[in-house]
């Protein structure tokens, strides 16, 4: 059964003095109760963010490199991006990952988590 965390982004106030807020839910993410086998996760960008945002080029990026995850990538004009925690990689441990999301003059980044049980 796939995950799919829901990512919010909205900005607010006036081009001067504007804010930019990354909110994703569930954080972390929990990987308990899959058992051992793949888990796809998909990450969507909510359709009541802000307009004109999306994944940016390396939308997702899991940072322990390793066999545990296996990179899916972008998908739907960048409003999806996906990341399989592989079979039999469940180890207990905590991933930092990244999300990056951009309107194409300004990329946002924020370091939420995984965590990796079965």
């Amino acid at each position: 059964m796939p995950l799919n965390p829901l990512i919010t982004v909205t900005e607010t106030g006036t081009a001067s003095a504007k804010t930019i807020q990354i909110n994703v839910s569930p954080d972390p993410i929990n990987l308990k109760g899959h058992g051992h086998g793949a888990v796809p996760i998909q990450w969507d960008i909510d359709p009541q963010s802000s307009p004109g945002w999306s994944f940016a080029t390396n939308g997702i990026a899991i940072s322990k490199p390793s066999n545990h995850f296996g990179h899916g990538g972008p998908s739907d004009g960048n409003k999806h991006y996906t990341w399989t925690r592989n079979p039999n990689q469940a180890n207990g441990q905590h991933y930092k990952y990244s999300i990056s999301v951009t309107n194409g003059t300004t990329t946002v980044i924020v370091d939420p988590g995984i965590i990796n049980e079965a």
